[in-house]
């Protein structure tokens, strides 16, 4: 009879999700518990909503850990829990501490959606379309104590299509196919038909940090600059104003000031945390979001979807 592995799933996403259901789906596997963070109160109404892990392992019998302050307090209860074969962290955003990565018999892993050493950090697929790259990964790796720097067991390459925004990026990273190729690479590894091999220290790519809404930010005058001049905000925006005037400190952004720098931002901050711009109205400033755009035959900006602050959104023809 073929050896079948325990593994506890540590994360929170559709992504974590996804790692999940393949590894159900293999009969090499056996998911025996799951540990996620409990629900926090949110939006305005403070509802307690379950992650997509969470909800998925109750309606699937699935044992939880519940993390509902520190991963520490739950220490104790782990512990004295047989360990698994494999902790496998996908989308988790919590540092993972020295007792809970000796704790598995075998390894722990993590999966992490980019072409590491390239892009360390909570954004990847962000980072990625935002820098213009055509190709990325999906890396298996083994867990230590650095950000994302555990020694690499096996990457899947694929291109990187440009007309992707970040939820393509991760649907594509994150399917069937591919977490097929990732389960087989944690047998082989078991199994001793790979072995894991180091990452270099340094990184060629900044770090894909946890983005804020400030990041979406473009200033007015150089979103101006990068429009195809088929196209005026006088026009895409009746109420536009330009004898009002703006804040003069408005936020910091990590968007460039080409066309084509503004269109892979717009691509990449989708669904957060959005290209966004301030533009001047009689009734004061009025908040932007670009939710879509595209290069001209001139390489110049065209904005294809837009809305204004407290309207709907609006295609725009060209």
């Amino acid at each position: 009879m073929a050896t079948k592995y325990t593994v506890i799933i540590a994360g929170s996403s559709h992504n974590s999700l996804a790692a999940t259901q393949s590894l159900l789906n293999n009969p090499h596997f056996a998911v025996v518990s799951i540990l996620t963070p409990a629900p926090k109160p949110a939006g305005k109404k403070q509802l307690l909503i379950n992650n997509p892990l969470h909800q998925f392992a109750l309606e699937n019998n699935i044992p939880l850990w519940l993390i509902t302050n520190r991963l520490k307090d739950l220490q104790e209860t782990i512990l004295t829990t047989s360990p698994p074969d494999f902790l496998f962290v996908v989308d988790f955003g919590y540092f993972i501490p020295s007792w809970l990565l000796n704790w598995p018999k075998i390894a722990p892993l993590n999966l992490h959606p980019s072409a590491l050493p390239k892009y360390r950090g909570a954004s990847p697929g962000q980072f990625v379309i935002l820098h213009d790259e055509r190709e990325s990964a999906l890396t298996l790796m083994k867990l230590n104590s650095q950000l994302d720097q555990g020694d690499i067991i096996y990457q899947h390459f694929f291109s990187v299509n440009e007309c992707w925004r970040a939820a393509d990026y991760y649907q594509h990273a994150f399917n069937k196919n591919n977490l097929s190729l990732i389960n087989q690479a944690i047998l082989d590894f078991a199994a001793q038909k790979i072995t894991s091999q180091p990452q270099p220290t340094a990184t060629p790519t900044p770090l894909a940090r946890e983005l804020t809404k400030n990041d979406g930010f473009i200033p007015l005058d150089i979103l101006f600059a990068a429009l195809d001049p088929s196209q005026s905000f006088s026009q895409i925006f009746p109420s536009f104003d330009s004898q009002q005037s703006l804040p003069s400190n408005p936020p910091s952004s990590l968007i460039s000031a080409s066309p084509r720098a503004i269109d892979r931002a717009v691509h990449a901050f989708y669904p957060f945390p959005i290209v966004w711009t301030l533009i001047p109205t009689s009734q004061g400033p009025k908040r932007v979001k670009l939710l879509n755009s595209a290069i001209s035959s001139s390489n110049k900006l065209l904005l294809t979807q837009v809305q204004l602050e407290g309207k709907p959104a609006k295609t725009l023809t060209f």
